[in-house]
């Protein structure tokens, strides 16, 4: 069961830094395009990865199995 939970803990973080790219890679898209790089899904991507991110460190925390 605790392997289980460490895998999924897993998962979240790594969601985490899909979207965190995603939106890294929509900022430089916009740049190159020369729109406003703010503007459009950066900040949403950005902000789903750090809440992923954070979460999954925590879960990764509580359930790394050598302790």
């Amino acid at each position: 069961m605790t392997n289980t939970l460490f895998l999924l803990s897993i998962i979240v973080l790594f969601i985490g830094f899909l979207f965190m790219g995603m939106s890294s890679a929509s900022y430089r898209w916009r740049a190159f395009r020369n729109k406003p790089a703010w503007d459009g899904n950066t900040l949403v991507f950005l902000a789903i990865g750090l809440v992923f991110f954070i979460m999954g460190l925590a879960l990764v925390y509580m359930f790394y199995p050598y302790k």
